[in-house]
C-alpha cells in the first residue's frame, strides 16, 4: 500500500491494480476499491500531486513502515507487538470466524495462491465477492470508529479482533460487550 502509485488506480471503476513486480506471489492483483477507500484516496489526491500516493518525507520516497506503525501508536494502539501485518492476520480472523465468505475468497482477498491440484483449475479471482468481503469489514470498521458508546475491555483500543462488538459479523448492530463480559 505504501508504494502505491496514482498511475494503478482506476476510480471511476474502482480498481487497484498492484503490479506483479511488487506482488509476493509475481502476479499482478486487482483489488477492488470499495467506497471509502475511494472518499480516502479523493482526499489524498487533494494534497499530493506526485505519482506517489502516499508520499514520505523525502521526495519521490513512499511513506515509511515506521510512519504507519507512528500512527497507530497515536491512536492509542500501544500493545506490544502490534504490526501493520498483524491486520492482514486480524482481516483473516474476522472473516473465517464471522462470516460465510468461502476460504478461497478470503485467500483471494489476501492474494494468497491456493494450494494443491485445485490452483490447476481454479480460473477466477472471486473479484465481486472480495468486494463485498472489503465492503463488510470496512463497515465493522467504521462501526467501531463510530461507536463512542461502547465499553470495550481495557487493552484492546477497538482493534477489531480484540472486540467483542466487531466479530459479531452483524453489520449495524449495537456493541453489547461491557466490562462484567471480562
Amino acid at each position: 500500500m505504501l508504494d502505491a502509485k496514482w498511475e494503478e488506480f482506476d476510480l471511476k471503476d474502482a480498481v487497484w491494480t498492484v503490479p506483479a513486480e511488487r506482488m509476493k506471489i509475481k502476479t499482478e492483483h486487482k483489488v477492488p476499491l470499495v467506497p471509502r477507500a475511494i472518499e480516502i484516496l479523493d482526499l489524498a489526491k487533494q494534497f499530493n500531486d506526485e505519482a506517489i500516493v502516499f508520499p514520505g518525507r523525502y521526495p519521490g520516497k513512499p511513506l515509511s513502515q515506521m510512519a504507519f506503525l507512528m500512527v497507530l501508536r497515536r491512536m492509542g494502539l500501544k500493545q506490544e507487538g502490534l504490526t501493520a501485518h498483524g491486520f492482514r492476520a486480524t482481516f483473516k480472523t474476522w472473516a473465517e470466524e464471522k462470516t460465510k465468505f468461502d476460504t478461497l475468497v478470503i485467500e483471494a482477498s489476501m492474494a494468497h495462491q491456493v494450494k494443491g491440484t485445485e490452483r490447476h483449475y481454479l480460473r477466477t479471482t472471486f473479484f465481486d465477492e472480495r468486494r463485498e468481503a472489503d465492503e463488510r469489514v470496512g463497515d465493522v470498521c467504521d462501526r467501531s470508529a463510530r461507536d463512542k458508546s461502547c465499553e470495550h475491555p481495557p487493552g484492546t483500543n477497538n482493534l477489531i479482533r480484540q472486540c467483542p462488538c466487531n466479530l459479531d459479523g452483524r453489520i449495524g448492530v449495537a456493541c453489547t460487550w461491557n466490562n462484567s463480559n471480562a
